[in-house]
C-alpha cells in the first residue's frame, strides 16, 4: 500500500504558503504522531507511524525520539521547508502497534534557533480497518456499507489506482459520519486528475476510519490514529 501522505499534505501546503520567515516574528512549530493501521496480506491487522511536523519558519532539521528512545530524522516535504515529514513504506509496517507515550521532536530552523515539541499518543488501542459488507458500482451509482470499528470516529472513501510509483486518485471525500457511503459519478463525480477511468479499467475502493485525540477542534490536526481497508473494483 502506498503511503497516505494525501491525508495531510494539504494542511502542509497551507502551512508552508503561509509561513513567515520575518525575523521578529517568533518560531513555532506544531507535531503530530499519527499511526496508521491495515490488513496485512496474510490476515491479521498491522500498524505504522507517521511523524508530522508543521513550522511558521523554515526548518532544517528535525528529529523525533519516540517513547523507546529511539530517533528518526524527518525530511522536508517536496521542498517545503516549513513542513517536515515521515512517512511509513510497506516494510515498516508490522502486526506490533507503536508505543504509547510522548514523542519529542528536536527542531533547528534556517536560521539556527532550536526548538522542542511533543505529541502523546493516549493508547494503544487504536483504530481497526472496516469491513467492507457491500459495495456495488452500477447504472453510474459507486455504493458501498461497512462495519463500524471500536474507536471509529469519522469516515474518508477514495476511488485510487496504483502505479509502480505512486497513486492516481480519483476521487476523495470529505470526512463524513456514516457507515454508508453513495457516490452518483455521472453528475457529481470529483476528477482529481482530470479524467474518468476508463471502462474495465482495475481500480480501488478504499475506506478510511479516523481516530482523533481529545483536542480534535475540526480540522486534520490531533489526529490519533487512521486505518485503511480496500476493495478491488473494476470501472464500468
Amino acid at each position: 500500500m502506498k503511503n497516505l501522505s494525501f491525508l495531510l499534505t494539504l494542511l502542509g501546503i497551507i502551512i508552508s504558503l503561509n509561513s513567515c520567515n520575518d525575523e521578529e516574528t517568533a518560531f513555532s512549530a506544531y507535531g503530530d504522531v499519527v499511526v496508521f493501521s491495515r490488513y496485512s496480506e496474510s490476515g491479521p491487522i498491522e500498524f505504522a507511524t507517521a511523524y508530522y511536523v508543521y513550522g511558521n519558519k523554515s526548518m532544517q532539521d528535525v528529529i523525533v525520539t519516540t517513547p523507546n528512545g529511539n530517533q528518526k530524522a524527518l525530511n522536508p516535504y517536496e521542498g517545503y521547508s516549513s513542513t517536515f515529514l515521515i512517512e511509513p513504506a510497506d516494510e515498516d509496517y508490522s502486526t506490533v502497534p507503536p508505543t504509547p507515550g510522548t514523542y519529542k521532536f528536536q527542531i533547528r530552523t534556517s536560521s539556527n534557533e532550536t526548538d522542542s515539541i511533543s505529541d502523546i499518543l493516549t493508547s494503544s488501542s487504536f483504530v481497526s480497518p472496516v469491513n467492507i459488507s457491500d459495495f456495488s458500482l452500477e447504472n453510474n451509482t459507486l455504493s458501498a456499507e461497512w462495519s463500524e470499528p471500536s474507536n471509529a470516529e469519522a469516515y474518508r472513501v477514495r476511488v485510487l489506482k496504483l502505479t509502480d510509483d505512486s497513486e492516481i486518485v480519483y476521487y476523495a471525500s470529505n470526512l463524513f459520519s456514516s457507515t454508508s457511503f453513495e457516490l452518483n459519478y455521472a453528475s457529481n463525480y470529483v476528477k482529481y486528475q482530470g479524467n474518468l477511468p476508463e471502462e474495465g479499467e482495475e481500480l480501488i475502493f478504499e475506506v478510511l476510519a479516523y481516530q482523533f485525540e481529545e483536542d480534535f477542534v475540526g480540522d486534520l490536526y490531533n489526529i490519533e490514529s487512521i486505518s485503511s481497508a480496500r476493495s478491488q473494483i473494476t470501472w464500468n
